[in-house]
């Protein structure tokens, strides 16, 4: 007899509402998974991966597919209305094959809207269960080595999903939109530059501001969207929300 699937979860919580890009806004649960082969120097959700500067033992609880199903079942108990899953990170897609049935049930038995956000450097396997990935190519900004952080075929396997698949960039300064354009165009994603989101570099409100001031003007000639971050000026660093 196999071994029941399991995933390494760093936080499952919810109600709340995804912060950033299309759906900002969206009532919904979160699944919060641990690891992360990028580690970008600005991440805000190290916690999930860096062992380094944060305990392993206590961000990273080892749960069977079964578990976390029972989690989000009796947390919708209460909140019917609430039909969503976003499955963030840390990186996700680097446990796909135990997401693959947690999403089938989600998806496909529940009916709910699920959304995976990753950094696009995992071949995706699961699109049949995931209504929106939102794919956030890392930058320069992220001190992340240009091999570890932009894998073109898996770009554009996700930019052949068309508009299932939502862009995200976390931008600093305006001239880091030029690094934005080559991916957009080495990847194939030019003719949906409307699905290509652009987020101002912060983890707090101050530096938020800030740097959506300085990056505005050119995010309007650009021809993207802007995303704001939404639970960063709800609930600042809090986590759980």
């Amino acid at each position: 007899m196999s071994k029941p699937l399991t995933l390494a979860v760093n936080e499952l919580f919810g109600p709340t509402i995804q912060g950033e890009g299309k759906n900002i806004g969206m009532p919904c649960f979160f699944l919060r998974l641990a690891g992360c082969p990028v580690q970008c120097v600005w991440c805000d959700t190290k916690y999930s991966w860096d062992w380094e500067h944060y305990q392993s033992k206590e961000e990273r609880r080892i749960m069977k597919v079964d578990s976390v199903l029972d989690v989000l079942e009796s947390k919708n108990v209460i909140f019917r209305h609430i039909k969503a899953l976003v499955v963030s990170g840390g990186e996700p897609m680097t446990q796909q094959q135990a997401l693959i049935p947690l999403l089938k049930v989600v998806r496909q038995q529940w009916s709910w809207w699920t959304e995976i956000e990753t950094a696009g450097v995992n071949m995706p396997e699961c699109s049949d269960m995931v209504n929106q990935f939102t794919v956030s190519p890392k930058l320069e900004n992220s001190k992340v080595p240009r091999e570890n952080r932009l894998k073109w075929e898996v770009l554009k396997a996700y930019a052949g999903f068309g508009s299932k698949t939502v862009w995200k960039f976390v931008v600093d300064d305006p001239n880091e939109l030029a690094e934005v354009n080559e991916i957009v165009r080495q990847a194939g994603i030019m003719l949906n530059k409307q699905l290509v989101y652009v987020m101002p570099l912060g983890t707090n409100s101050t530096k938020l501001k800030h740097t959506s001031e300085r990056l505005i003007q050119d995010i309007l000639h650009s021809g993207y969207r802007i995303t704001p971050r939404m639970h960063i000026e709800l609930w600042g660093t809090r986590r759980g929300v």
